[in-house]
């Protein structure tokens, strides 16, 4: 795949085929001896190229895991690391009464 640039300053594609297709960024789609079939297949591999690669940034970014770590109100000691919210707000208001005030901080793995 090759970068260029048309005469109104916007960036082109040039796909390599055997018949000359070019698909702009604009999705405007201007052909020199080729089918339409050609030009709607090659233009189909582009937009599953792109949904293909925004896939695997939402895949990357549902797969993070959390865990929730409970500290004293001055930060100086880490208490105990939970796997969900909910044990550790469990773990906070069943020590609040001995440690006084307790926070949570949410860390990603």
């Amino acid at each position: 795949m090759e970068l260029g640039k048309t005469r109104h300053g916007r960036t082109t594609q040039k796909l390599e085929l055997k018949k000359k297709v070019h698909i702009t960024e604009g999705s405007r789609v201007s052909c020199h001896n080729a089918s339409l079939g050609s030009i709607l297949k090659e233009y189909a591999k582009y937009i599953m190229k792109k949904l293909f690669y925004l896939l695997l940034i939402f895949i990357g970014l549902g797969c993070q895991t959390y865990t929730y770590e409970v500290h004293l109100t001055n930060g100086t000691h880490h208490l105990i690391t939970t796997d969900t919210e909910a044990q550790a707000e469990q773990f906070v208001s069943e020590q609040e009464d001995s440690h006084g005030t307790l926070l949570i901080q949410k860390v990603k793995n």
